[in-house]
């Protein structure tokens, strides 16, 4: 590992993993994947932070000055480049992100959408084959799918709603790499490539398996642009290679806790810079408790942020809509729109448009039971006199509206939740919808005051004889409208000498006396109140009633014959029935607010919420770590958005020891009730009723983590295809002993009835024996097997499935925990003991992979989170192995 080359030599890449300034690189191994997800020069926080941590520990173990250097070599390359700063900063969170570039500089995949990268490349493209071939742009960087119907959304990656993928052989890049199909389509497709690009077939290849295939076919693809990442620079590879947003970072959940181990032991070895290692110590244990936080838990609907862009909480989006469906979503330049830098509050500056119908910001993530004696909190401001209307929406579809009126200043209104009625179905005309006035009257919207001090936007007219006229078409509410149910009005006037008028389905004028209202107050007008007016179109015999069987045509206001003098009268809105009022108890699926105004505006929103609410039941939470923890949305979602996207909880990615520094043993309990229930849900569902290892994956009640499977399920599934793959499980395994271990040294009693804190123990125990025991029995049946299992798939039990000596150093490390707690000595030693015959036996005695645990050294494979599991293995071994 310190045998290589300073500084970078770009044109003997196969000699090392480290670079001269301490990236550590993953470029001893062909990056495949998702068609390539990463480079192979890329450098990922899960190697970094593993090595520098083995290097630690080799210090602790051995003294030796050289491997202190050496960690802090890497872990300033860490500080220097995955860090967002050098230092946890005085106030907020200490972010990093989880992937730079250390290698030559690449280029940007894309083309890349104005609408969100979520979007970026070419998406269902018509592309004609001959004898199953298609010749894309020779600046072909992948291909995705080749299918006939339509995707469930505009993803690279989307699967179909209808139709059929068709498989492809292979595809060739701009550079001549050949990328061969392995398996998977839509989000779960992977491909492999060649170590070396080949000359013998054109760049843009696309062959499929089926040479049958001709004539047009969609294809999703991406394309090399001329946009380059630099060395040690970070960047992101969803779902294509891309920089990052503006303040973006993204974390590997799992790598927070690496670098709190990493930071403690540093503090413990490193005496002399012991405050400045514990600094980053408790700013990881923050980062620990943020990234444990689910969105789902926060009865926010949207929240204030000073990092990120509009949509970040946590599912959230804002569109502008006109009729026909036409809709615009940020970023275009239709919109103006983000986050101001300073108060979080986020903003939209929207054009004059005769065509817009209204405006969004909605958020679809949320799970909330509420009831009527709560209040939504806004916080809002708009630059122009108009009516907002504020929606909460139930797991039946219902629609709750309550309005209310932002001031021009950002200000903070309460709305009670028993103010909130039942719109469903119900439509409604409100200022910022088209109205009509003739012979003078006059119209203007304004903001008024009702009688009970409640305030509100209003259509203010006013009528000086009875020649004038005002009103509105029900059509310019772009909405429905019936004439079943009387017409409800919600107005203010203090004048007794305007009609009411309404032109039926029929065509046919009806009129009633206008009653006064001082404050707005919902009425009704049943359909008996009216009569036939004087002034008449149709010339057909005279109804007797209006015909109710279709929508109202019109809604007028003018004067009695005999009124003179100037009368006013304000609208607040028309229904074509009565809102009815909202039960005592809802569940909360999405909110949105919302306002039908054309002309120029300027838009406010800070922290909306519902104090109080209840948040959805989340068996194992507070405890459980998700997938991923963000700073801001990267848009993974077919239903609109970007939002903090977490994803489920992978056992691999789970550690309790955090929770433990923390004193926070409740949390403990949860994440390993989790876990035991994993093991247990493996031994159902497995062939031979296997004991011992983990589902890979829980899929927790939350919209990010339902893309992959039903909630409160355990899976075989998760946002990476290789969920089988065995490093999640002896990953699992170890964190679970370690816990144990430290508990017990902690003197902690081992009580499934106690305190929380000797519950955690007790389920560590049952949960790392169960694993060790599987183990234990594999080996002994095994006797001859080099390595342990590395594939865990569904109902199948273990499979070797090829050499990963990193995965036998997590196994070896895990069985020295258990056998320092109190495990039987001598299963757990002579696990442990068998374990390191086969590292022993993988180390390459000479070449240029000399020293390293490569099962391929002469194709010079090898990964540098595998070298810091495996040194930190051999120095745990040399730490405890004599004194146990």
């Amino acid at each position: 590992m310190t045998a290589s080359p300073a500084p970078y030599v770009s044109s003997r890449p196969d000699l090392y993993l480290v670079s001269g300034d301490g990236l550590v690189r993953n470029n001893m191994h062909v990056e495949a994947g998702r068609a390539g997800y990463l480079p192979n020069d890329a450098a990922t926080s899960e190697s970094q932070v593993l090595l520098a941590r083995g290097y630690a520990r080799y210090y602790l173990a051995s003294g030796n000055a050289a491997a202190l250097n050496n960690a802090r070599t890497l872990i300033k390359a860490a500080l220097g480049c995955f860090f967002a700063t050098k230092t946890p900063p005085d106030n907020g969170t200490w972010y990093h992100h989880w992937v730079v570039n250390a290698g030559n500089s690449f280029d940007v995949k894309g083309p890349s959408n104005p609408n969100g990268h979520a979007y970026d490349g070419i998406v269902g493209q018509a592309i004609t084959f001959s004898g199953g071939k298609a010749l894309l742009p020779n600046n072909l960087a992948n291909v995705y799918a080749v299918f006939q119907g339509s995707l469930t959304w505009q993803n690279v990656y989307a699967n179909l709603a209808q139709g059929q993928f068709f498989d492809i052989d292979y595809f060739i890049d701009r550079d001549g790499y050949l990328f061969r199909w392995q398996s998977g389509q839509g989000e779960t497709v992977t491909f492999s490539a060649d170590s070396q690009p080949q000359t013998d077939i054109e760049a843009g290849t696309l062959q499929m398996k089926n040479t049958g295939i001709s004539g047009d076919y969609f294809v999703s693809y991406s394309l090399y642009s001329s946009d380059a990442i630099a060395y040690a620079s970070q960047f992101e590879g969803w779902p294509m290679w891309r920089h990052l947003m503006p303040a973006e970072q993204v974390m590997a959940s799992d790598a927070i806790h690496w670098f709190i181990d990493l930071f403690a032991l540093m503090q413990s070895i490193d005496v002399e810079n012991a405050a400045e290692w514990s600094s980053y110590y408790r700013a990881m244990l923050t980062l620990w408790q943020d990234a444990c936080l689910l969105t789902s838990s926060e009865t926010n609907i949207f929240k204030r942020s000073v990092i990120g862009t509009y949509d970040s909480w946590p599912l959230t989006y804002f569109y502008a809509y006109q009729a026909g469906g036409v809709s615009y979503t940020p970023p275009t330049e239709y919109c103006d729109y983000g986050r101001d830098k300073i108060t979080g509050v986020a903003y939209f500056n929207l054009p004059n448009d005769s065509k817009r119908l209204g405006w969004v910001f909605q958020n679809d993530a949320l799970n909330l039971t509420v009831t009527s004696d709560l209040a939504v909190t806004l916080e809002a401001a708009i630059s122009i006199p108009a009516s907002v209307t504020i929606a909460l929406i139930d797991n039946q579809q219902k629609h709750y509206e309550a309005i209310v009126c932002p001031d021009t200043a950002l200000s903070t209104y309460t709305i009670s939740i028993a103010d909130f009625l039942d719109y469903t179905d119900v439509a409604k005309w409100i200022p910022g919808d088209t109205d009509f006035v003739y012979g003078g009257a006059t119209a203007t919207t304004d903001t008024i005051t009702s009688s009970e001090d409640r305030v509100l936007i209003a259509r203010h007219y006013e009528i000086t004889s009875n020649t004038q006229g005002v009103g509105f078409s029900t059509s310019a509410s772009h909405q429905s409208w019936t004439g079943s149910a009387p017409l409800v009005l919600s107005y203010i006037t203090q004048d007794t000498n305007f009609l009411l008028i309404i032109i039926d389905a029929a065509g046919w004028h009806w009129q009633t006396v206008l009653p006064v209202n001082a404050d707005a107050t919902l009425t009704s007008f049943a359909w008996d109140k009216f009569s036939l007016a004087g002034y008449q179109t149709n010339t057909t015999a005279l109804p007797s009633a209006p015909d109710t069987s279709g929508p109202i045509q019109t809604i007028q206001f003018q004067f009695n014959k005999a009124s003179t003098g100037t009368q006013s009268l304000n609208i607040i809105a028309a229904y074509n029935k009565m809102p009815s009022a909202m039960p005592p108890q809802l569940q909360i699926v999405s909110a949105n607010v919302a306002c039908s105004v054309a002309d120029a505006i300027n838009l406010q929103i800070g922290n909306v919420y519902i104090d109080k609410a209840g948040t959805i039941n989340q068996p194992y939470f507070p405890g459980l770590l998700p997938f991923q923890h963000a700073t801001i949305g990267s848009g993974r979602s077919p239903y609109g958005g970007g939002g903090l996207w977490q994803g489920p909880a992978y056992m691999g990615y789970q550690n309790p020891v955090p929770w433990m520094l923390l004193n926070k043993y409740d949390e403990a309990v949860n994440m390993l009730q989790m876990m035991h229930d994993s093991q247990l849900h493996y031994t159902q569902q497995n062939n031979k009723s296997t004991v011992g290892p983990f589902v890979p994956c829980y899929v927790f009640a939350q919209w990010d983590a339902e893309q992959y499977g039903s909630p409160y399920s355990f899976v075989f599934d998760g946002p990476d295809p290789n969920w089988g793959w065995g490093g999640f499980q002896y990953r699992a395994f170890h964190n679970v002993a370690d816990y144990w271990a430290r508990m017990v040294d902690a003197s902690v009693s081992i009580d499934p009835n106690g305190n929380a804190a000797e519950k955690s123990t007790a389920l560590a125990r049952d949960i790392a024996s169960s694993f060790l025991e599987w183990l234990a029995n594999w080996l002994n049946t095994h006797t001859e097997a080099r390595s342990i299992p590395a594939l865990f798939a569904a109902a199948e039990d273990p499979d070797l499935n090829g050499d990963d000596p990193h995965q036998t150093a997590l196994a070896l490390k895990a069985s020295l925990w258990c056998a320092s707690a109190g495990y039987n000595k001598t299963i757990a030693l002579t696990v442990a003991d068998r374990l390191y015959g086969m590292l022993d036996s993988f180390q390459v005695a000479s070449g240029d992979m000399a020293g390293s645990y490569s099962p391929q050294p002469e194709a010079y494979h090898f990964y540098g989170f595998w070298a810091g599991e495996i040194l930190d293995a051999l120095s745990l071994y040399a730490l405890l192995r004599p004194y146990l």
